[in-house]
């Protein structure tokens, strides 16, 4: 029987190739893997796990209007709650793309860099409970948007690390800084939430609300480069057009597959039909 398989894989093995890889392609579609995620504990964090039922960014923005309920919009009342929404929403972790959603991430995260299948699309971290800095950022960074509010990321540390992502929002003539990550107790201040600019010339201030979260040499490492991004630009640019390309390459390859089995069986048809 072994040896019918092997002349048979040898006579056909164009087909049999096609066929396989059409076979391969498809499996992560159909299997369906569990998440990648990993969460990193925390010694307190803010998390409602009755907030999952948000799953788009559509809908966070429709539950945060839903609670202020105002005749009139009021920015700064908006941005507040929001923050807290997407502080309750996530536990402190990393979103990554299963096997099932993209296996191309996903395997370029487990041989190359991790953060290859982390996920930078704002609806599809929603789809998930964990999120770290920067994807948890990119949700309420995308949210202000809907809503026309300015706002823009700051990256604290160097790339290599350590590092660090938060928020800076424009209203009432100025900008605001929001970390929905660290959850800082900005209780500890007077007047919280000022510029990235102000608190980078009064880091001891800065540092009241990040104390019990962070020792003082990795926070003043953080404070040492700070990195604004662009007004409304979204924070992970060539990272999501990897993955838009590489998710949609895995929904074609199955198809491409399956096409070259069918024509090579077609033609081998046709080539004995024309030989008799």
């Amino acid at each position: 029987m072994l040896t019918g398989f092997i002349l048979f894989i040898k006579k056909y093995k164009k087909e049999s190739l096609y066929f396989l890889l059409f076979v391969i392609t498809s499996l992560p579609f159909v299997l369906k893997s569990p998440t990648n995620n990993q969460i990193i504990l925390k010694d307190y964090e803010l998390f409602d796990k009755n907030l999952s039922r948000i799953k788009t960014v559509d809908q966070l923005v429709r539950y945060n209007d839903s609670l202020l309920n105002g005749a009139k919009f009021d920015t700064l009342q908006f941005v507040e709650s929001l923050c807290t929404i997407t502080k309750l929403r996530f536990r402190h972790g990393l979103a990554n793309y299963s096997l099932s959603d993209n296996w191309i991430a996903y395997f370029t995260g487990k041989l190359f860099w991790d953060h290859f299948a982390a996920i930078v699309d704002a609806d599809d971290i929603l789809e998930h409970s964990e999120g770290l800095c920067s994807q948890q950022t990119i949700v309420f960074l995308e949210a202000l948007k809907r809503k026309g509010i300015q706002a823009r990321s700051v990256g604290l540390g160097k790339k290599e690390g350590p590092g660090h992502f938060l928020a800076e929002v424009n209203y009432l003539n100025s900008w605001h800084i929001y970390d929905v990550s660290i959850e800082p107790d900005w209780s500890q201040l007077s007047t919280p939430h000022k510029s990235m600019d102000y608190y980078k010339l009064n880091k001891d201030s800065l540092f009241m609300v990040y104390k019990e979260h962070m020792p003082i040499d990795l926070f003043n490492t953080l404070l040492s480069t700070v990195d604004h991004g662009k007004i409304g630009e979204f924070p992970a640019k060539r990272m999501h057009l990897f993955h838009t390309i590489t998710k949609v390459i895995t929904l074609i390859l199955p198809f491409l597959f399956l096409v070259f089995f069918l024509k090579t069986v077609f033609n081998r048809k046709k080539r004995n039909k024309s030989s008799i």
